[in-house]
């Protein structure tokens, strides 16, 4: 007598034969069963923890970079005669300050008060050492920058 184990219908060789081509194609073939969308969702959550990030990340220091993002300022700027008033609207002082008019012109100070200050347009000078001369120019563009504002951070304002 032989006993049931040993005996195999054609039920028990089709699942058999299910489970050595499952094994069969591995890895690959667990892909064919998940749908594209999850492979989707799988493939974009690797690359944002591998680390793909955008130049601008960089630079602000976001992801180890170096380079601070710089401070917006607040200002408020008049144009009263032969002076530009420059109205420090932060609560701190700004440190090592450069400010470039039509961009060509440029002045430097070491800091600027929180606060109005004056500045004379012929205290703005091009790269050539000529004054801003304020009967002839008109100022239609500001810039200015801060290497040391907020905690020691960069500032920048533009007009």
């Amino acid at each position: 007598m032989s006993g049931r184990g040993s005996e195999q219908g054609p039920e028990s060789e089709r699942i058999e034969i299910r489970e050595r081509e499952r094994y069969r194609y591995g890895f690959k073939g667990c892909f064919r069963r998940i749908p594209p969308l999850v492979c989707l969702v799988i493939v974009l959550l690797m690359a944002g923890l591998t680390g793909c990030s955008s130049p601008l990340q960089i630079m602000q220091g976001k992801l180890g970079g170096t380079a601070a993002s710089p401070t917006e300022l607040i200002v408020s700027l008049g144009f009263p005669g032969q002076h530009v008033i420059v109205d420090n609207g932060n609560d701190f002082v700004w440190q090592q300050v450069a400010i470039r008019l039509n961009d060509d012109y440029q002045y430097q100070t070491p800091l600027l008060p929180r606060g109005a200050s004056s500045i004379p347009l012929s205290a703005f000078h091009d790269a050539e050492g000529h004054e801003f001369v304020p009967s002839a120019m008109t100022p239609h563009r500001l810039v200015i920058e801060v290497q040391s504002g907020f905690q020691g951070k960069p500032g920048y304002f533009k007009w």
